[in-house]
């Protein structure tokens, strides 16, 4: 049986440390996109990918470059870790 609310889902975490307690990200929210399976998850990068380009140049365009793949693509993650130690 499939539910169509949010619901918690997934277990995230910064691989940076920052959303322990005490630290600046502590009560950090997120929300989980299947960029493969999810046909609403291409558009909902691409609208953050406009959302975010004045502030985030460099995003919007990782995430661009991401939409140019196929979507089976999508899902792999290909950075390890933040390149500029600049985290949204």
């Amino acid at each position: 049986m499939t539910s169509d609310r949010l619901h918690a889902k997934y277990h995230v975490a910064r691989t940076d440390g920052r959303d322990r307690p005490g630290c600046d990200k502590a009560d950090a929210a997120y929300f989980v996109l299947d960029t493969t399976h999810d046909p609403y998850a291409r558009v909902a990068l691409a609208a953050y990918a406009d959302a975010c380009e004045r502030e985030l140049p460099g995003l919007a365009a990782d995430l661009r470059e991401r939409l140019a793949e196929p979507a089976s693509r999508l899902g792999r993650d290909t950075d390890s870790g933040e390149q500029d130690g600049q985290a949204p």
